[in-house]
């Protein structure tokens, strides 16, 4: 051991060792500091995360209270909207509501479509005649009458009033057995036949040519080109040829008086694409201002290229002043399809087409009804109406359709059954009527609808109907065709209609269905892919290929209260009444009549936009590519 007060050798003094002790906490007492600051930061977060979530709180509790407040306030509002509902019925079944247009003695109508027309004459070219001759053999005694039909037709329940009430003249293709032996060597009658107001001139076609032009092309090619129900368009040359040939003839059947410059032609659906332009070129014909109503959907430019003679329709159709659709939808459709295929100016702020130094006008004009008073059936009618077909159900749904494949019968038919699976109760108390009009019967698609559609029905009868014991049966299909004043009569039986095209221009049956049934009896199911779905609302709105979807619609629509019935029903009817037929013809001849026939004429004015097609856009790319190099 070393004596003691030696100090070991190399030992620091320890004055030195308490220095360098203060040093190293000095060294360490930023880090420390750092690490405090990083907690106050922490903290002070976790406090502003507090003070946020607590002002949140009171927030959610100041709302809760201000929405009880308003609950409060508007408690006794209800009350009285049922008692007005309740009161209501009566007083609107007292003095049922007359459209201000549809009446012929309302000096209303003179003065607004007649002022309108200005004396103009009115020429209407379709296929379909409003008035059918037909012969009928009468089984008891064997003798042959001549009968007179109206069609099952759309185009004829719109247009057909306005005619009746102006005047003018309506060319279609005369198909009846007693046709030729009602009119004169013109071709011509005088209809309606109780009450002549206007002129039927009837062109006779071959059997080639109906073959090629109607059932061919038009109803093999256009008709499913245009819809989208996937159904393969068919077409053929001699089809084509047959179409070109048959529009001639309705051109050249337009007498002369009816191609002054104080003629308005409308020109109906796509039966008659190519007329437009060959009244144009016919020499007479240059000045008359002609109108094309595309009743049907148009399809987008990729579908509308699958018709290999698609510029020779374009350029046929923009022969025509106006060009008319259902919706805006279709509309942007045909502009762009313009721009795909043509060489053309669209001007997207006018929503035209200018081509050859001619301006056509593109037009959404939603089609209507005639909407005149209806006399509703009382509760006693409704069941003898009932018990002649046999219907024994409490609840009816009903449909009215032609027998066609865009119409979603089919659907409807499943839809019920799958209704009737989850709703047990309602078997027995619920049956589907289904009017169908025979159509078309000479293409195969339309006769395979119609075995599918017999077998389906017989499937669901025979799975839930009991036809021997009680009559019942859940769906009653009524393949035959029905005049109006039955079709008015089977709206009214019907506590809701079924409307589920897989696709649709517009389908006027939800609107006659809204106009023709009380308000506090009817509901209205709707598929969202046709026109009437945009103005509608208020119906049911369903996608028809989802049967679920349809079947929880006819429950819903069965269990309505009277008051949410009668508004939704009173609001469409509204509607209707207010964009019927006459306004819809008013419309379309104001789009017709130019504000300026020089400018319109020539195809100039002012146009402030155009998107260029075709070798415009590539003409004005080059000149782009040509400066840039340049530079």
């Amino acid at each position: 051991m070393k004596p003691a007060g030696v100090k070991r050798a190399g030992a620091r003094p320890r004055h030195l060792s308490a220095l360098n002790f203060r040093a190293r906490q000095l060294q360490s007492f930023p880090k420390r500091m750092k690490q405090l600051y990083g907690l106050w930061l922490y903290a002070v977060t976790l406090i502003a995360i507090g003070m946020e979530l607590l002002g949140l709180l009171i927030m959610i509790v100041w709302l809760s209270h201000l929405r009880r407040w308003i609950q409060n306030q508007l408690k006794p509002i209800p009350a009285k909207l049922r008692s007005m509902a309740r009161s209501a019925p009566q007083i609107h079944f007292k003095s049922q509501p007359k459209s201000v247009l549809s009446d012929p003695s309302d000096p209303t109508f003179s003065s607004s479509l007649r002022e309108i027309m200005r004396g103009r004459n009115l020429t209407v070219i379709a296929n379909r005649e409003p008035y059918i001759h037909l012969h009928r053999k009468n089984t008891e005694t064997g003798e042959i009458s001549v009968e007179v039909t109206r069609p099952a037709s759309g185009l004829v329940t719109a247009l057909e009033p306005i005619l009746r009430q102006c005047g003018g003249l309506w060319i279609a293709h005369g198909g009846g057995s007693a046709d030729r032996e009602t009119a004169n060597t013109e071709g011509e009658v005088a209809v309606p036949p109780d009450s002549p107001r206007y002129t039927l001139k009837r062109v006779w076609l071959t059997q080639e040519q109906e073959l090629g032009y109607y059932y061919g092309f038009a109803n093999e090619g256009m008709w499913p080109l245009c819809h989208l129900a996937h159904n393969r368009p068919i077409f053929r040359l001699s089809d084509w040829e047959q179409y070109k040939t048959v529009n001639q003839l309705f051109t050249q059947s337009i007498p002369h008086h009816a191609l002054n410059e104080n003629s308005l032609i409308l020109v109906q659906d796509y039966h008659f694409a190519l007329v437009p332009r060959m009244i144009k070129n016919r020499e007479e014909g240059s000045n008359a201002r002609v109108g094309l109503f595309w009743h049907i959907p148009w399809p987008n430019p990729e579908t509308f290229g699958i018709c290999p003679w698609q510029e020779d329709l374009l350029r046929g159709m923009l022969g025509a002043d106006v060009i008319g659709f259902h919706t805006q939808y279709h509309c942007n459709n045909f502009l762009e399809t313009c721009n795909r295929y043509l060489e053309a100016r669209i001007d997207w702020e006018r929503f035209s087409v200018t081509m050859d130094n001619r301006e056509t006008l593109i037009r959404a004009i939603p089609i209507g009804i005639d909407t005149p008073p209806v006399k509703f059936l009382s509760d006693e009618e409704i069941t003898s109406f009932k018990s002649r077909y046999g219907i024994q159900a409490r609840f009816v749904a009903i449909g009215v359709d032609r027998l066609d494949y865009t119409k979603g019968l089919v659907e409807r038919v499943e839809a019920v059954e799958r209704f009737l699976e989850k709703n047990p109760q309602y078997i027995g108390q619920f049956s589907l009527v289904q009017v169908g009009s025979p159509s078309r019967t000479h293409i195969p698609a339309y006769r395979i609808l119609a075995e599918t559609l017999e077998a389906v029905v017989q499937r669901v009868n025979r799975r839930f109907g009991d036809a021997k014991k009680d009559g019942y049966l859940p769906v009653i299909f009524i393949p035959h065709h029905h005049e109006w004043d039955s079709i008015q009569y089977f709206y009214q039986i019907g506590d809701l209609c079924m409307v589920t095209s897989l696709h649709d221009g517009m389908n006027l049956v939800a609107k006659e269905y809204v106009w023709c049934q009380r308000p506090d009896r009817g509901s209205l199911i709707l598929s969202k892919f046709t026109g009437a779905s945009r103005e509608l609302t208020e119906a049911f709105i369903v996608n028809p290929y989802s049967i679920e979807e349809m079947a929880d619609a006819i429950a819903e629509a069965l269990l309505l209260t009277q008051e949410e019935r009668f508004r939704r029903m009173s609001l469409m009817r509204e509607r209707v009444q207010a964009r019927n037929a006459y306004h819809w013809a008013s419309d379309l001849v104001r789009a017709l009549i130019p504000l300026n026939r020089g400018r319109e004429k020539n195809g100039e004015g002012d146009r402030p936009r155009f998107r260029r097609s075709g070798a415009d856009r590539s003409n004005k790319s080059k000149s782009i590519k040509e400066r840039a190099a340049s530079l």
